[in-house]
Formats: structure tokens, sequence, C-alpha cells
């Protein structure tokens, strides 16, 4: 390895100029007019290769990439709600992020008390929703509603409601997360329920007091029936 005089018994790298020039004469095999040539290809060889990574730098940067980063609630939720990339996994981020955002992961979803502050992390969810609406939509949820016209007003509304349907199914995610074993137990045989409901009906049917119908002829109906729910 080349190294500077002053760094002899160092092994640290000369200064990249008298590399390059070390280079340069070592090719040109100490012909001036071959030295300056190649001297300058290598120097246009390098600014080219600094441009370029200039070029790259700038585009990424312009483009927000500038640094690999992980996608925040916010992205998450507006890729989730966005109609074309609404998946299951990408939920399962979010509801991850939730769950290790908070203490209380359910408590995220409860409704502000009056003169509190939102919960930060719902508010990230909501507004990456909202996002997913398009430009217009951010705007109509920040301004002022008595101040929008009654068109606007009903799209602001209308997407107010969207909010909260998606919200919910967030919350759905995160309550099925934290409990797995809760979720529905499915439909009750018919060959139960059905008979069940008949002997309940017949059973109000002879304690009503308020109907408004004729008890007799639904009695005498239910009476017809062929099974046995005696």
């Amino acid at each position: 390895m080349c190294v500077d005089a002053s760094s002899q018994g160092r092994g640290e790298p000369m200064p990249a100029q008298m590399l390059v020039r070390g280079l340069t004469i070592y090719i040109a095999g100490g012909n001036p007019s071959i030295e300056n040539h190649v001297l300058t290809c290598l120097i246009i060889t390098i600014e080219r290769g600094k441009n370029a990574k200039r070029s790259i730098f700038e585009r990424n940067f312009l483009m927000g990439n500038e640094t690999p980063q992980e996608p925040t609630l916010y992205d998450l939720s507006k890729k989730w709600s966005s109609g074309v990339t609404r998946n299951a996994n990408t939920l399962a981020l979010i509801v991850d992020a939730i769950i290790a955002g908070s203490e209380n992961a359910m408590a995220v979803f409860d409704k502000t008390p009056k003169g509190g502050d939102p919960n930060p992390l719902r508010v990230e969810v909501e507004r990456g929703i909202v996002a997913s609406f398009g430009a217009k939509a951010i705007t109509l949820s920040e301004s002022n509603t008595k101040e929008l016209s009654d068109t606007d007003k009903a799209t602001k509304r209308y997407n107010r409601q969207q909010v909260g349907s998606r919200l919910s199914k967030v919350k759905q995610a995160v309550h099925k997360r934290l409990n797995p074993d809760s979720g529905s137990k499915g439909r009750t045989d018919d060959n139960v329920a059905i008979p069940r409901m008949i002997a309940e009906l017949k059973a109000r049917i002879q304690s009503s007091e308020t109907f408004n119908g004729d008890l007799v002829a639904l009695s005498e109906w239910v009476e017809k029936c062929p099974l046995d729910n005696k």
C-alpha cells in the first residue's frame, strides 16, 4: 500500500490526491504526455462518480427517502385505509404499533373526556385514514365546519363517518389480538334455537298485556306449530 512519508510505520492511507498522482505516474511509466492524459481521465471519472452519488442523494432527498425509516402509524393507517391496499398484513402492523406504543391498547379508542387531550395514537390513525381520502378530505377535516358550504359540510360529515367505521375495524383487530379466545361462538344449532324461540314466543303471548293485535288468534296460530316445544 502507498503511504504518506509522514505516516510511514502507522500504515495510514495517503491523501486521495497523492494516491491518484502516484497511480497516474505508475500507469504512464514516466511519460509526461501520457501522464497528463491519464490524470485527466482519472479526474473526470472521479468527478462523474461524485456527481452520480450527489444526483442519487438529491433525488432520494426530494422524494423523502434520504434515510430508510420504519413506517409511522400515520403511514400504515393511510396505506391500510386506501382501498387497493387495505389488507390484513397492514392492519396487523397497525395493531402492533398501537400495542407497542400504549400501556392499555384498548384505551386508545376511548372517548376523549371533556376538556382532555385525545389519545395521540388514535389521532395518528385517524389522520392516516383521512389522508387516504385525498387532499380535499384533509383540508375539510382541518376547516371550521361553520364556514363550509352545505356540500362541503355533507362531505366532511360523510368522511367523518367513514373514519369512525374504519377506526372501529382497527379497534376490533386490537381486541382480537389481545383476546384471541373471545371470538364469536358461532351460530346455535337450529334444532335447538328454533324450538326455543317458539317456546319463548308462546310464553310471551300468554303473559302479554300490551300487545295491540289479536292475542287469541296469535296463540292459536302458534299452537299449530308441529314442533314439540312444550
